[in-house]
This record gives C-alpha cells, sequence and structure tokens, in this order.
C-alpha cells in the first residue's frame, strides 16, 4: 500500500496494488475508485482530502492473529514541491 498527499491539489491517490487500472468510477464528486480487469479496487484517489481525511495526518491499525494489533502514526514526509509521501511499513510503530 502506498498513500500519497499533494498539498498544491489537496488531492491523496492510495494505492492498493500495483495491478494494472482498468476502469475509473466516481464514487461521489471528490472520491475516484481505481478497478483492475476483475473488478477489484487498485486505488482510491481522495480530492479535498485536508478537509475530507485530515490530510496528510494518519495512523495505520493492522490486526494480527490472535487478536494482537500493531498501529502506526504516519509521518509524512515533503518533498519541495509541497508533496508528501508515505510508504506505510516505514511508518514509525507505536
Amino acid at each position: 500500500m502506498k498513500v500519497r498527499y499533494f498539498a498544491d491539489t489537496d488531492t491523496m491517490p492510495i494505492q492498493l496494488s500495483a495491478t494494472p487500472v482498468a476502469e475509473t468510477r466516481d464514487l461521489d464528486e471528490d472520491t475516484l475508485l481505481d478497478l483492475d480487469v476483475h473488478g477489484n479496487i487498485c486505488a482510491i484517489t481522495i480530492e479535498h482530502a485536508s478537509r475530507r481525511a485530515n490530510a496528510p495526518h494518519f495512523s495505520l491499525h493492522s490486526s494480527q492473529s490472535e487478536g494482537a494489533e500493531r498501529s502506526w502514526v504516519a509521518r509524512p514526509k515533503l518533498d519541495g514541491s509541497g508533496r508528501a509521501s508515505v510508504r506505510c511499513p516505514s511508518a514509525t510503530r507505536l
């Protein structure tokens, strides 16, 4: 999974898999779903992400077997253009 945030457009694309996109659907006015040839979701794009998804701040929670849970706080890295990028495995574990 790869989550990015573009401050200049206030857009947050969330890539769930590297599968090629066959179709893009509008979920609502500000949310796009990218689907593969089998109809599986490859990516989600959220427009107006700072307002709608508290971008670029978020946390990730992963349930493990036997009820154990791991949590991370994402610490986005901003580049010179105001774009933030976070790869979940490199997030700080709580």
